[in-house]
């Protein structure tokens, strides 16, 4: 019952941090947010390494007393089916995040969609919690989602097992949540904790989809922007497309051949990027209001989101660098 309540609490003082709603506490909430997650398969998981062991025992037990040849047949007698976890992947699942994630979907434990979801997620986290980055114009509903999906696990992966200690009293949060009891802790009474927590945070899925899709369709505009403003400031006579080859091309080998310039090694090149993807970026952008389920509709936004981030590392590097280099000429006619 203990492990039970501190999680619930955790995502309660979540809860009173989206409420205020600053950059900071949203910061937080997506970390605690993470870990909430994290705990909650990790206990589901714990469960099934245990149950693990006993069939490690069980089968130990059967092979001291019968031949290899002999075991299987043995098991489909006794009409076990279970096969072992492969140790390589009970190491991995007490350890990572995503490890977590595709065990639990493998077994059938939580849906693809939401799993994968949860793993675009954790990246944000380690972004904030390793990187100090965060995308400061989508953090509020990001963390409004995560909010829900951390609470739609607490019914999908509940405990399988509640322990109660003779000191404990669990009055005041029964009387919170309106339970009759500590001792019966069902899914009704799950959905009901779940239903409080919920109160004024759910977020709508059409106002998700609109500021979503605002949110990328501004990222886009501005790096065209960029890409027009190198295009201006860039000597030669490029055009659009091929400043946006140039950009690329420089942030992969670090050099760049004059535009007038025959250049074998870079008449060759291959970008990964073109005018068209930010036009194909726009438009799948704009169908997100379309899309009904908010999975699917996070789970789009994060695919876009991770395809556009290494074009406009690039485009704003590009453009820093001509930036410093006109300040530094400015500064050098004026002496400085």
């Amino acid at each position: 019952m203990e492990r039970l309540v501190l999680i619930i609490e955790q995502i309660e003082e979540v809860k009173r941090f989206i409420k205020i709603d600053d950059f900071a506490h949203l910061r937080m909430a997506l970390l605690l947010l993470d870990n909430a997650s994290e705990v909650l398969m990790y206990r589901v998981v714990v469960d099934e390494l245990d149950l693990d062991d006993l069939y490690v025992k069980l089968f130990s037990f059967i092979r001291e007393r019968v031949t290899d040849d002999n075991f299987e047949k043995v098991k489909d007698e006794l009409k076990i089916k279970y096969e072992l976890i492969p140790p390589k992947i009970r190491k991995a699942v007490k350890r990572f995040y995503d490890a977590k994630v595709d065990f639990l979907t493998e077994r059938g434990e939580l849906e693809a969609s939401l799993g994968q979801l949860l793993k675009s997620l954790h990246r944000y986290r380690n972004e904030a919690y390793h990187r100090d980055f965060l995308r400061k114009g989508t953090i509020r509903p990001t963390v409004q989602f995560l909010f829900e999906i951390v609470c739609d696990l607490l019914i999908i992966l509940p405990p399988r097992m509640m322990s109660y200690g003779g000191e404990d009293n669990w009055s005041a949060f029964c009387q919170m949540y309106d339970l009759d009891s500590p001792f019966n802790i069902t899914q009704i009474n799950l959905k009901k904790i779940v239903e409080r927590l919920r109160e004024s945070i759910s977020i709508d899925s059409r106002y998700l989809a609109e500021m979503l899709c605002a949110q990328l369709e501004e990222r886009i505009s501005v790096m065209e922007q960029a890409v027009q403003i190198i295009h201006r400031d860039a000597p030669g006579g490029a055009t659009i497309e091929e400043e946006l080859i140039r950009i690329q091309f420089w942030n992969e080998f670090g050099w760049l051949p004059s535009v007038n310039d025959s250049d074998e090694f870079f008449n060759g090149y291959s970008p990964r990027y073109s005018l068209k993807d930010l036009s194909r970026w726009r438009q799948e952008a704009s169908n997100l209001p379309k899309i009904e389920s908010r999975l699917e509709i996070f789970n789009k936004f994060i695919e876009l989101e991770f395809e556009i981030e290494p074009l406009e590392e690039m485009v704003y590097k590009v453009a820093n660098v001509i930036e410093h280099a006109i300040q530094d000429e400015i500064d050098r006619r004026r002496g400085k």
